[in-house]
């Protein structure tokens, strides 16, 4: 599986650069290319993250507008031929539940469902993983996970998820913690610590 290169390619996000009426035209795209780069050795995921805005309780933007963000990229990536979904690096889970539903809304295809989690497997929030699982699963997820951090803390929450049950798992961990060098920001962990 790959994945397109649309993570940031909702609404919001583009809005900054006066981009947000071009979702569908970039979304078609990422998926053109990863289509065109997986040939045919692999699928092709259409990858969604965070809105880039709090939601309510903590932001202004209500569930549904968030939703409906959403489902503006889901329905583009759709239309471009992605053969399954993954919503990755999520930190808040009534977020991520609203992308879920999104997806749910214009498409039957699969769908990976992740979260970003810190030290001992609990997202930044401080909801457990097994939390989680039970309501990507819930919500309809076909596949629950962690990914974008700490190889460790993503162990740690795919084995409690692991003792839920229910779901196949996906781990995409960094490599080790990020530090900036040279005003990059780089992942300094070995092949061997991952």
């Amino acid at each position: 599986i790959i994945e397109t290169n649309t993570f940031g390619a909702n609404r919001f996000r583009l809005s900054p650069y006066g981009l947000e009426s071009a979702v569908e035209e970039l979304n078609c795209e990422g998926v053109r290319l990863a289509r065109e780069a997986a040939g045919d050795r692999a699928w092709v995921a259409g990858a969604m993250g965070p809105l880039g805005i709090r939601i309510e309780p903590f932001g202004h933007i209500s569930h549904q507008e968030a939703q409906a963000v959403f489902e503006q990229q889901a329905k583009a990536l759709a239309s471009g031929g992605v053969d399954l979904f993954i919503l990755e690096t999520f930190q808040h889970l009534p977020e991520l539940l609203q992308a879920i539903a999104a997806v749910r809304a214009v498409s039957t295809l699969p769908i990976i469902a992740q979260m970003r989690v810190t030290a001992g497997g609990v997202t930044t929030e401080g909801v457990d993983t097994s939390q989680v699982l039970t309501a990507v699963q819930r919500a309809g997820a076909d596949v629950a996970g962690v990914n974008c951090c700490e190889a460790l803390a993503a162990l740690d929450a795919l084995a409690e998820m692991r003792d839920v049950g229910g779901l196949p798992l996906c781990g995409q961990p960094n490599a080790g913690q990020a530090r900036s060098v040279g005003g990059r920001n780089l992942h300094l962990g070995s092949p061997e610590y991952l």
